[in-house]
């Protein structure tokens, strides 16, 4: 399914002591990275690929996540067709 279903958008995080260092907080940058497979929330969004979802700290700075997660078992590749872009 390659429709609306397929782009989750989560709710925006405020980082907690259990994100890193202070100085990963203040940079939003974490080593381990941010969307844990907990977080993608496969229950609220079963047919999601796409996941989006912001990080903010404590000083109201913020980023923008991104991640793809495609069936198990199964390989897509993201192509660009010119203007459009389709999963195969």
């Amino acid at each position: 399914n390659l429709g609306a279903e397929s782009i989750a958008i989560h709710m925006t995080t405020l980082l907690g002591a259990s994100y890193g260092t202070p100085e990963e907080r203040a940079e939003i940058r974490r080593r381990r990275g941010f969307i844990s497979t907990n977080a993608l929330e496969k229950d609220r969004f079963p047919e999601a690929i796409h996941h989006i979802k912001v990080f903010r700290n404590q000083a109201d700075k913020a980023r923008v996540f991104y991640k793809y997660t495609p069936e198990m078992g199964s390989i897509r590749f993201l192509k660009n067709l010119g203007r459009r872009t389709s999963l195969t």
